[in-house]
């Protein structure tokens, strides 16, 4: 569909330990002052990301974060620093695929969001694919025996 926000990236950075607060602040020195990364309520959190180009998700409590799964639900092209080293099932991560990696150091997310705000429709694809995998994943109709299926694999080896 058609959206009307470049990128969300609503983030908190109020936090009593530094390891949840570090990569937010450090991110908050490379992002355009364009983005607005204050937190709001969760229904126009939600209906922002809807209608939102891009999210942006740094790391928070974890390298996970349920904004990258609101993003594929969404539809949003999920933008987050680099998570090939990580192994999850199913591999939600796929650089380029299901989402678009950037530095750790964040030393080279300006040219990112510049590249995929130039490149945005070649780029739909990506939320479009991560859409699909979460759907498949977690909601169709088969997801339930995909999952079993995996659990009994992995009591077999």
């Amino acid at each position: 569909n058609s959206r009307n926000i470049d990128f969300s990236c609503r983030i908190g950075t109020n936090y009593e330990r530094n390891t949840v607060a570090f990569q937010r602040k450090t991110m908050l020195k490379f992002l355009p002052k364009s983005i607005d990364t204050n937190k709001v309520r969760r229904t126009k959190y939600l209906n922002e990301m809807k209608n939102s180009k891009f999210t942006i998700s740094p790391f928070g409590w974890g390298e996970l974060c349920p904004r990258d799964f609101e993003s594929f639900i969404c539809g949003s092209i999920l933008i987050k620093p680099n998570m090939s080293d990580f192994k999850t099932w199913p591999n939600w991560y796929l650089n380029n695929k299901t989402y678009i990696p950037f530095d750790w150091n964040f030393r080279n997310l300006k040219e990112v969001i510049e590249y995929s705000m130039d490149n945005y429709k070649r780029l739909m694809n990506i939320a479009i694919t991560a859409q699909n995998m979460y759907f498949k994943f977690a909601v169709s109709k088969d997801s339930e025996n995909i999952f079993l299926n995996r659990f009994k694999k992995l009591l077999n080896k």
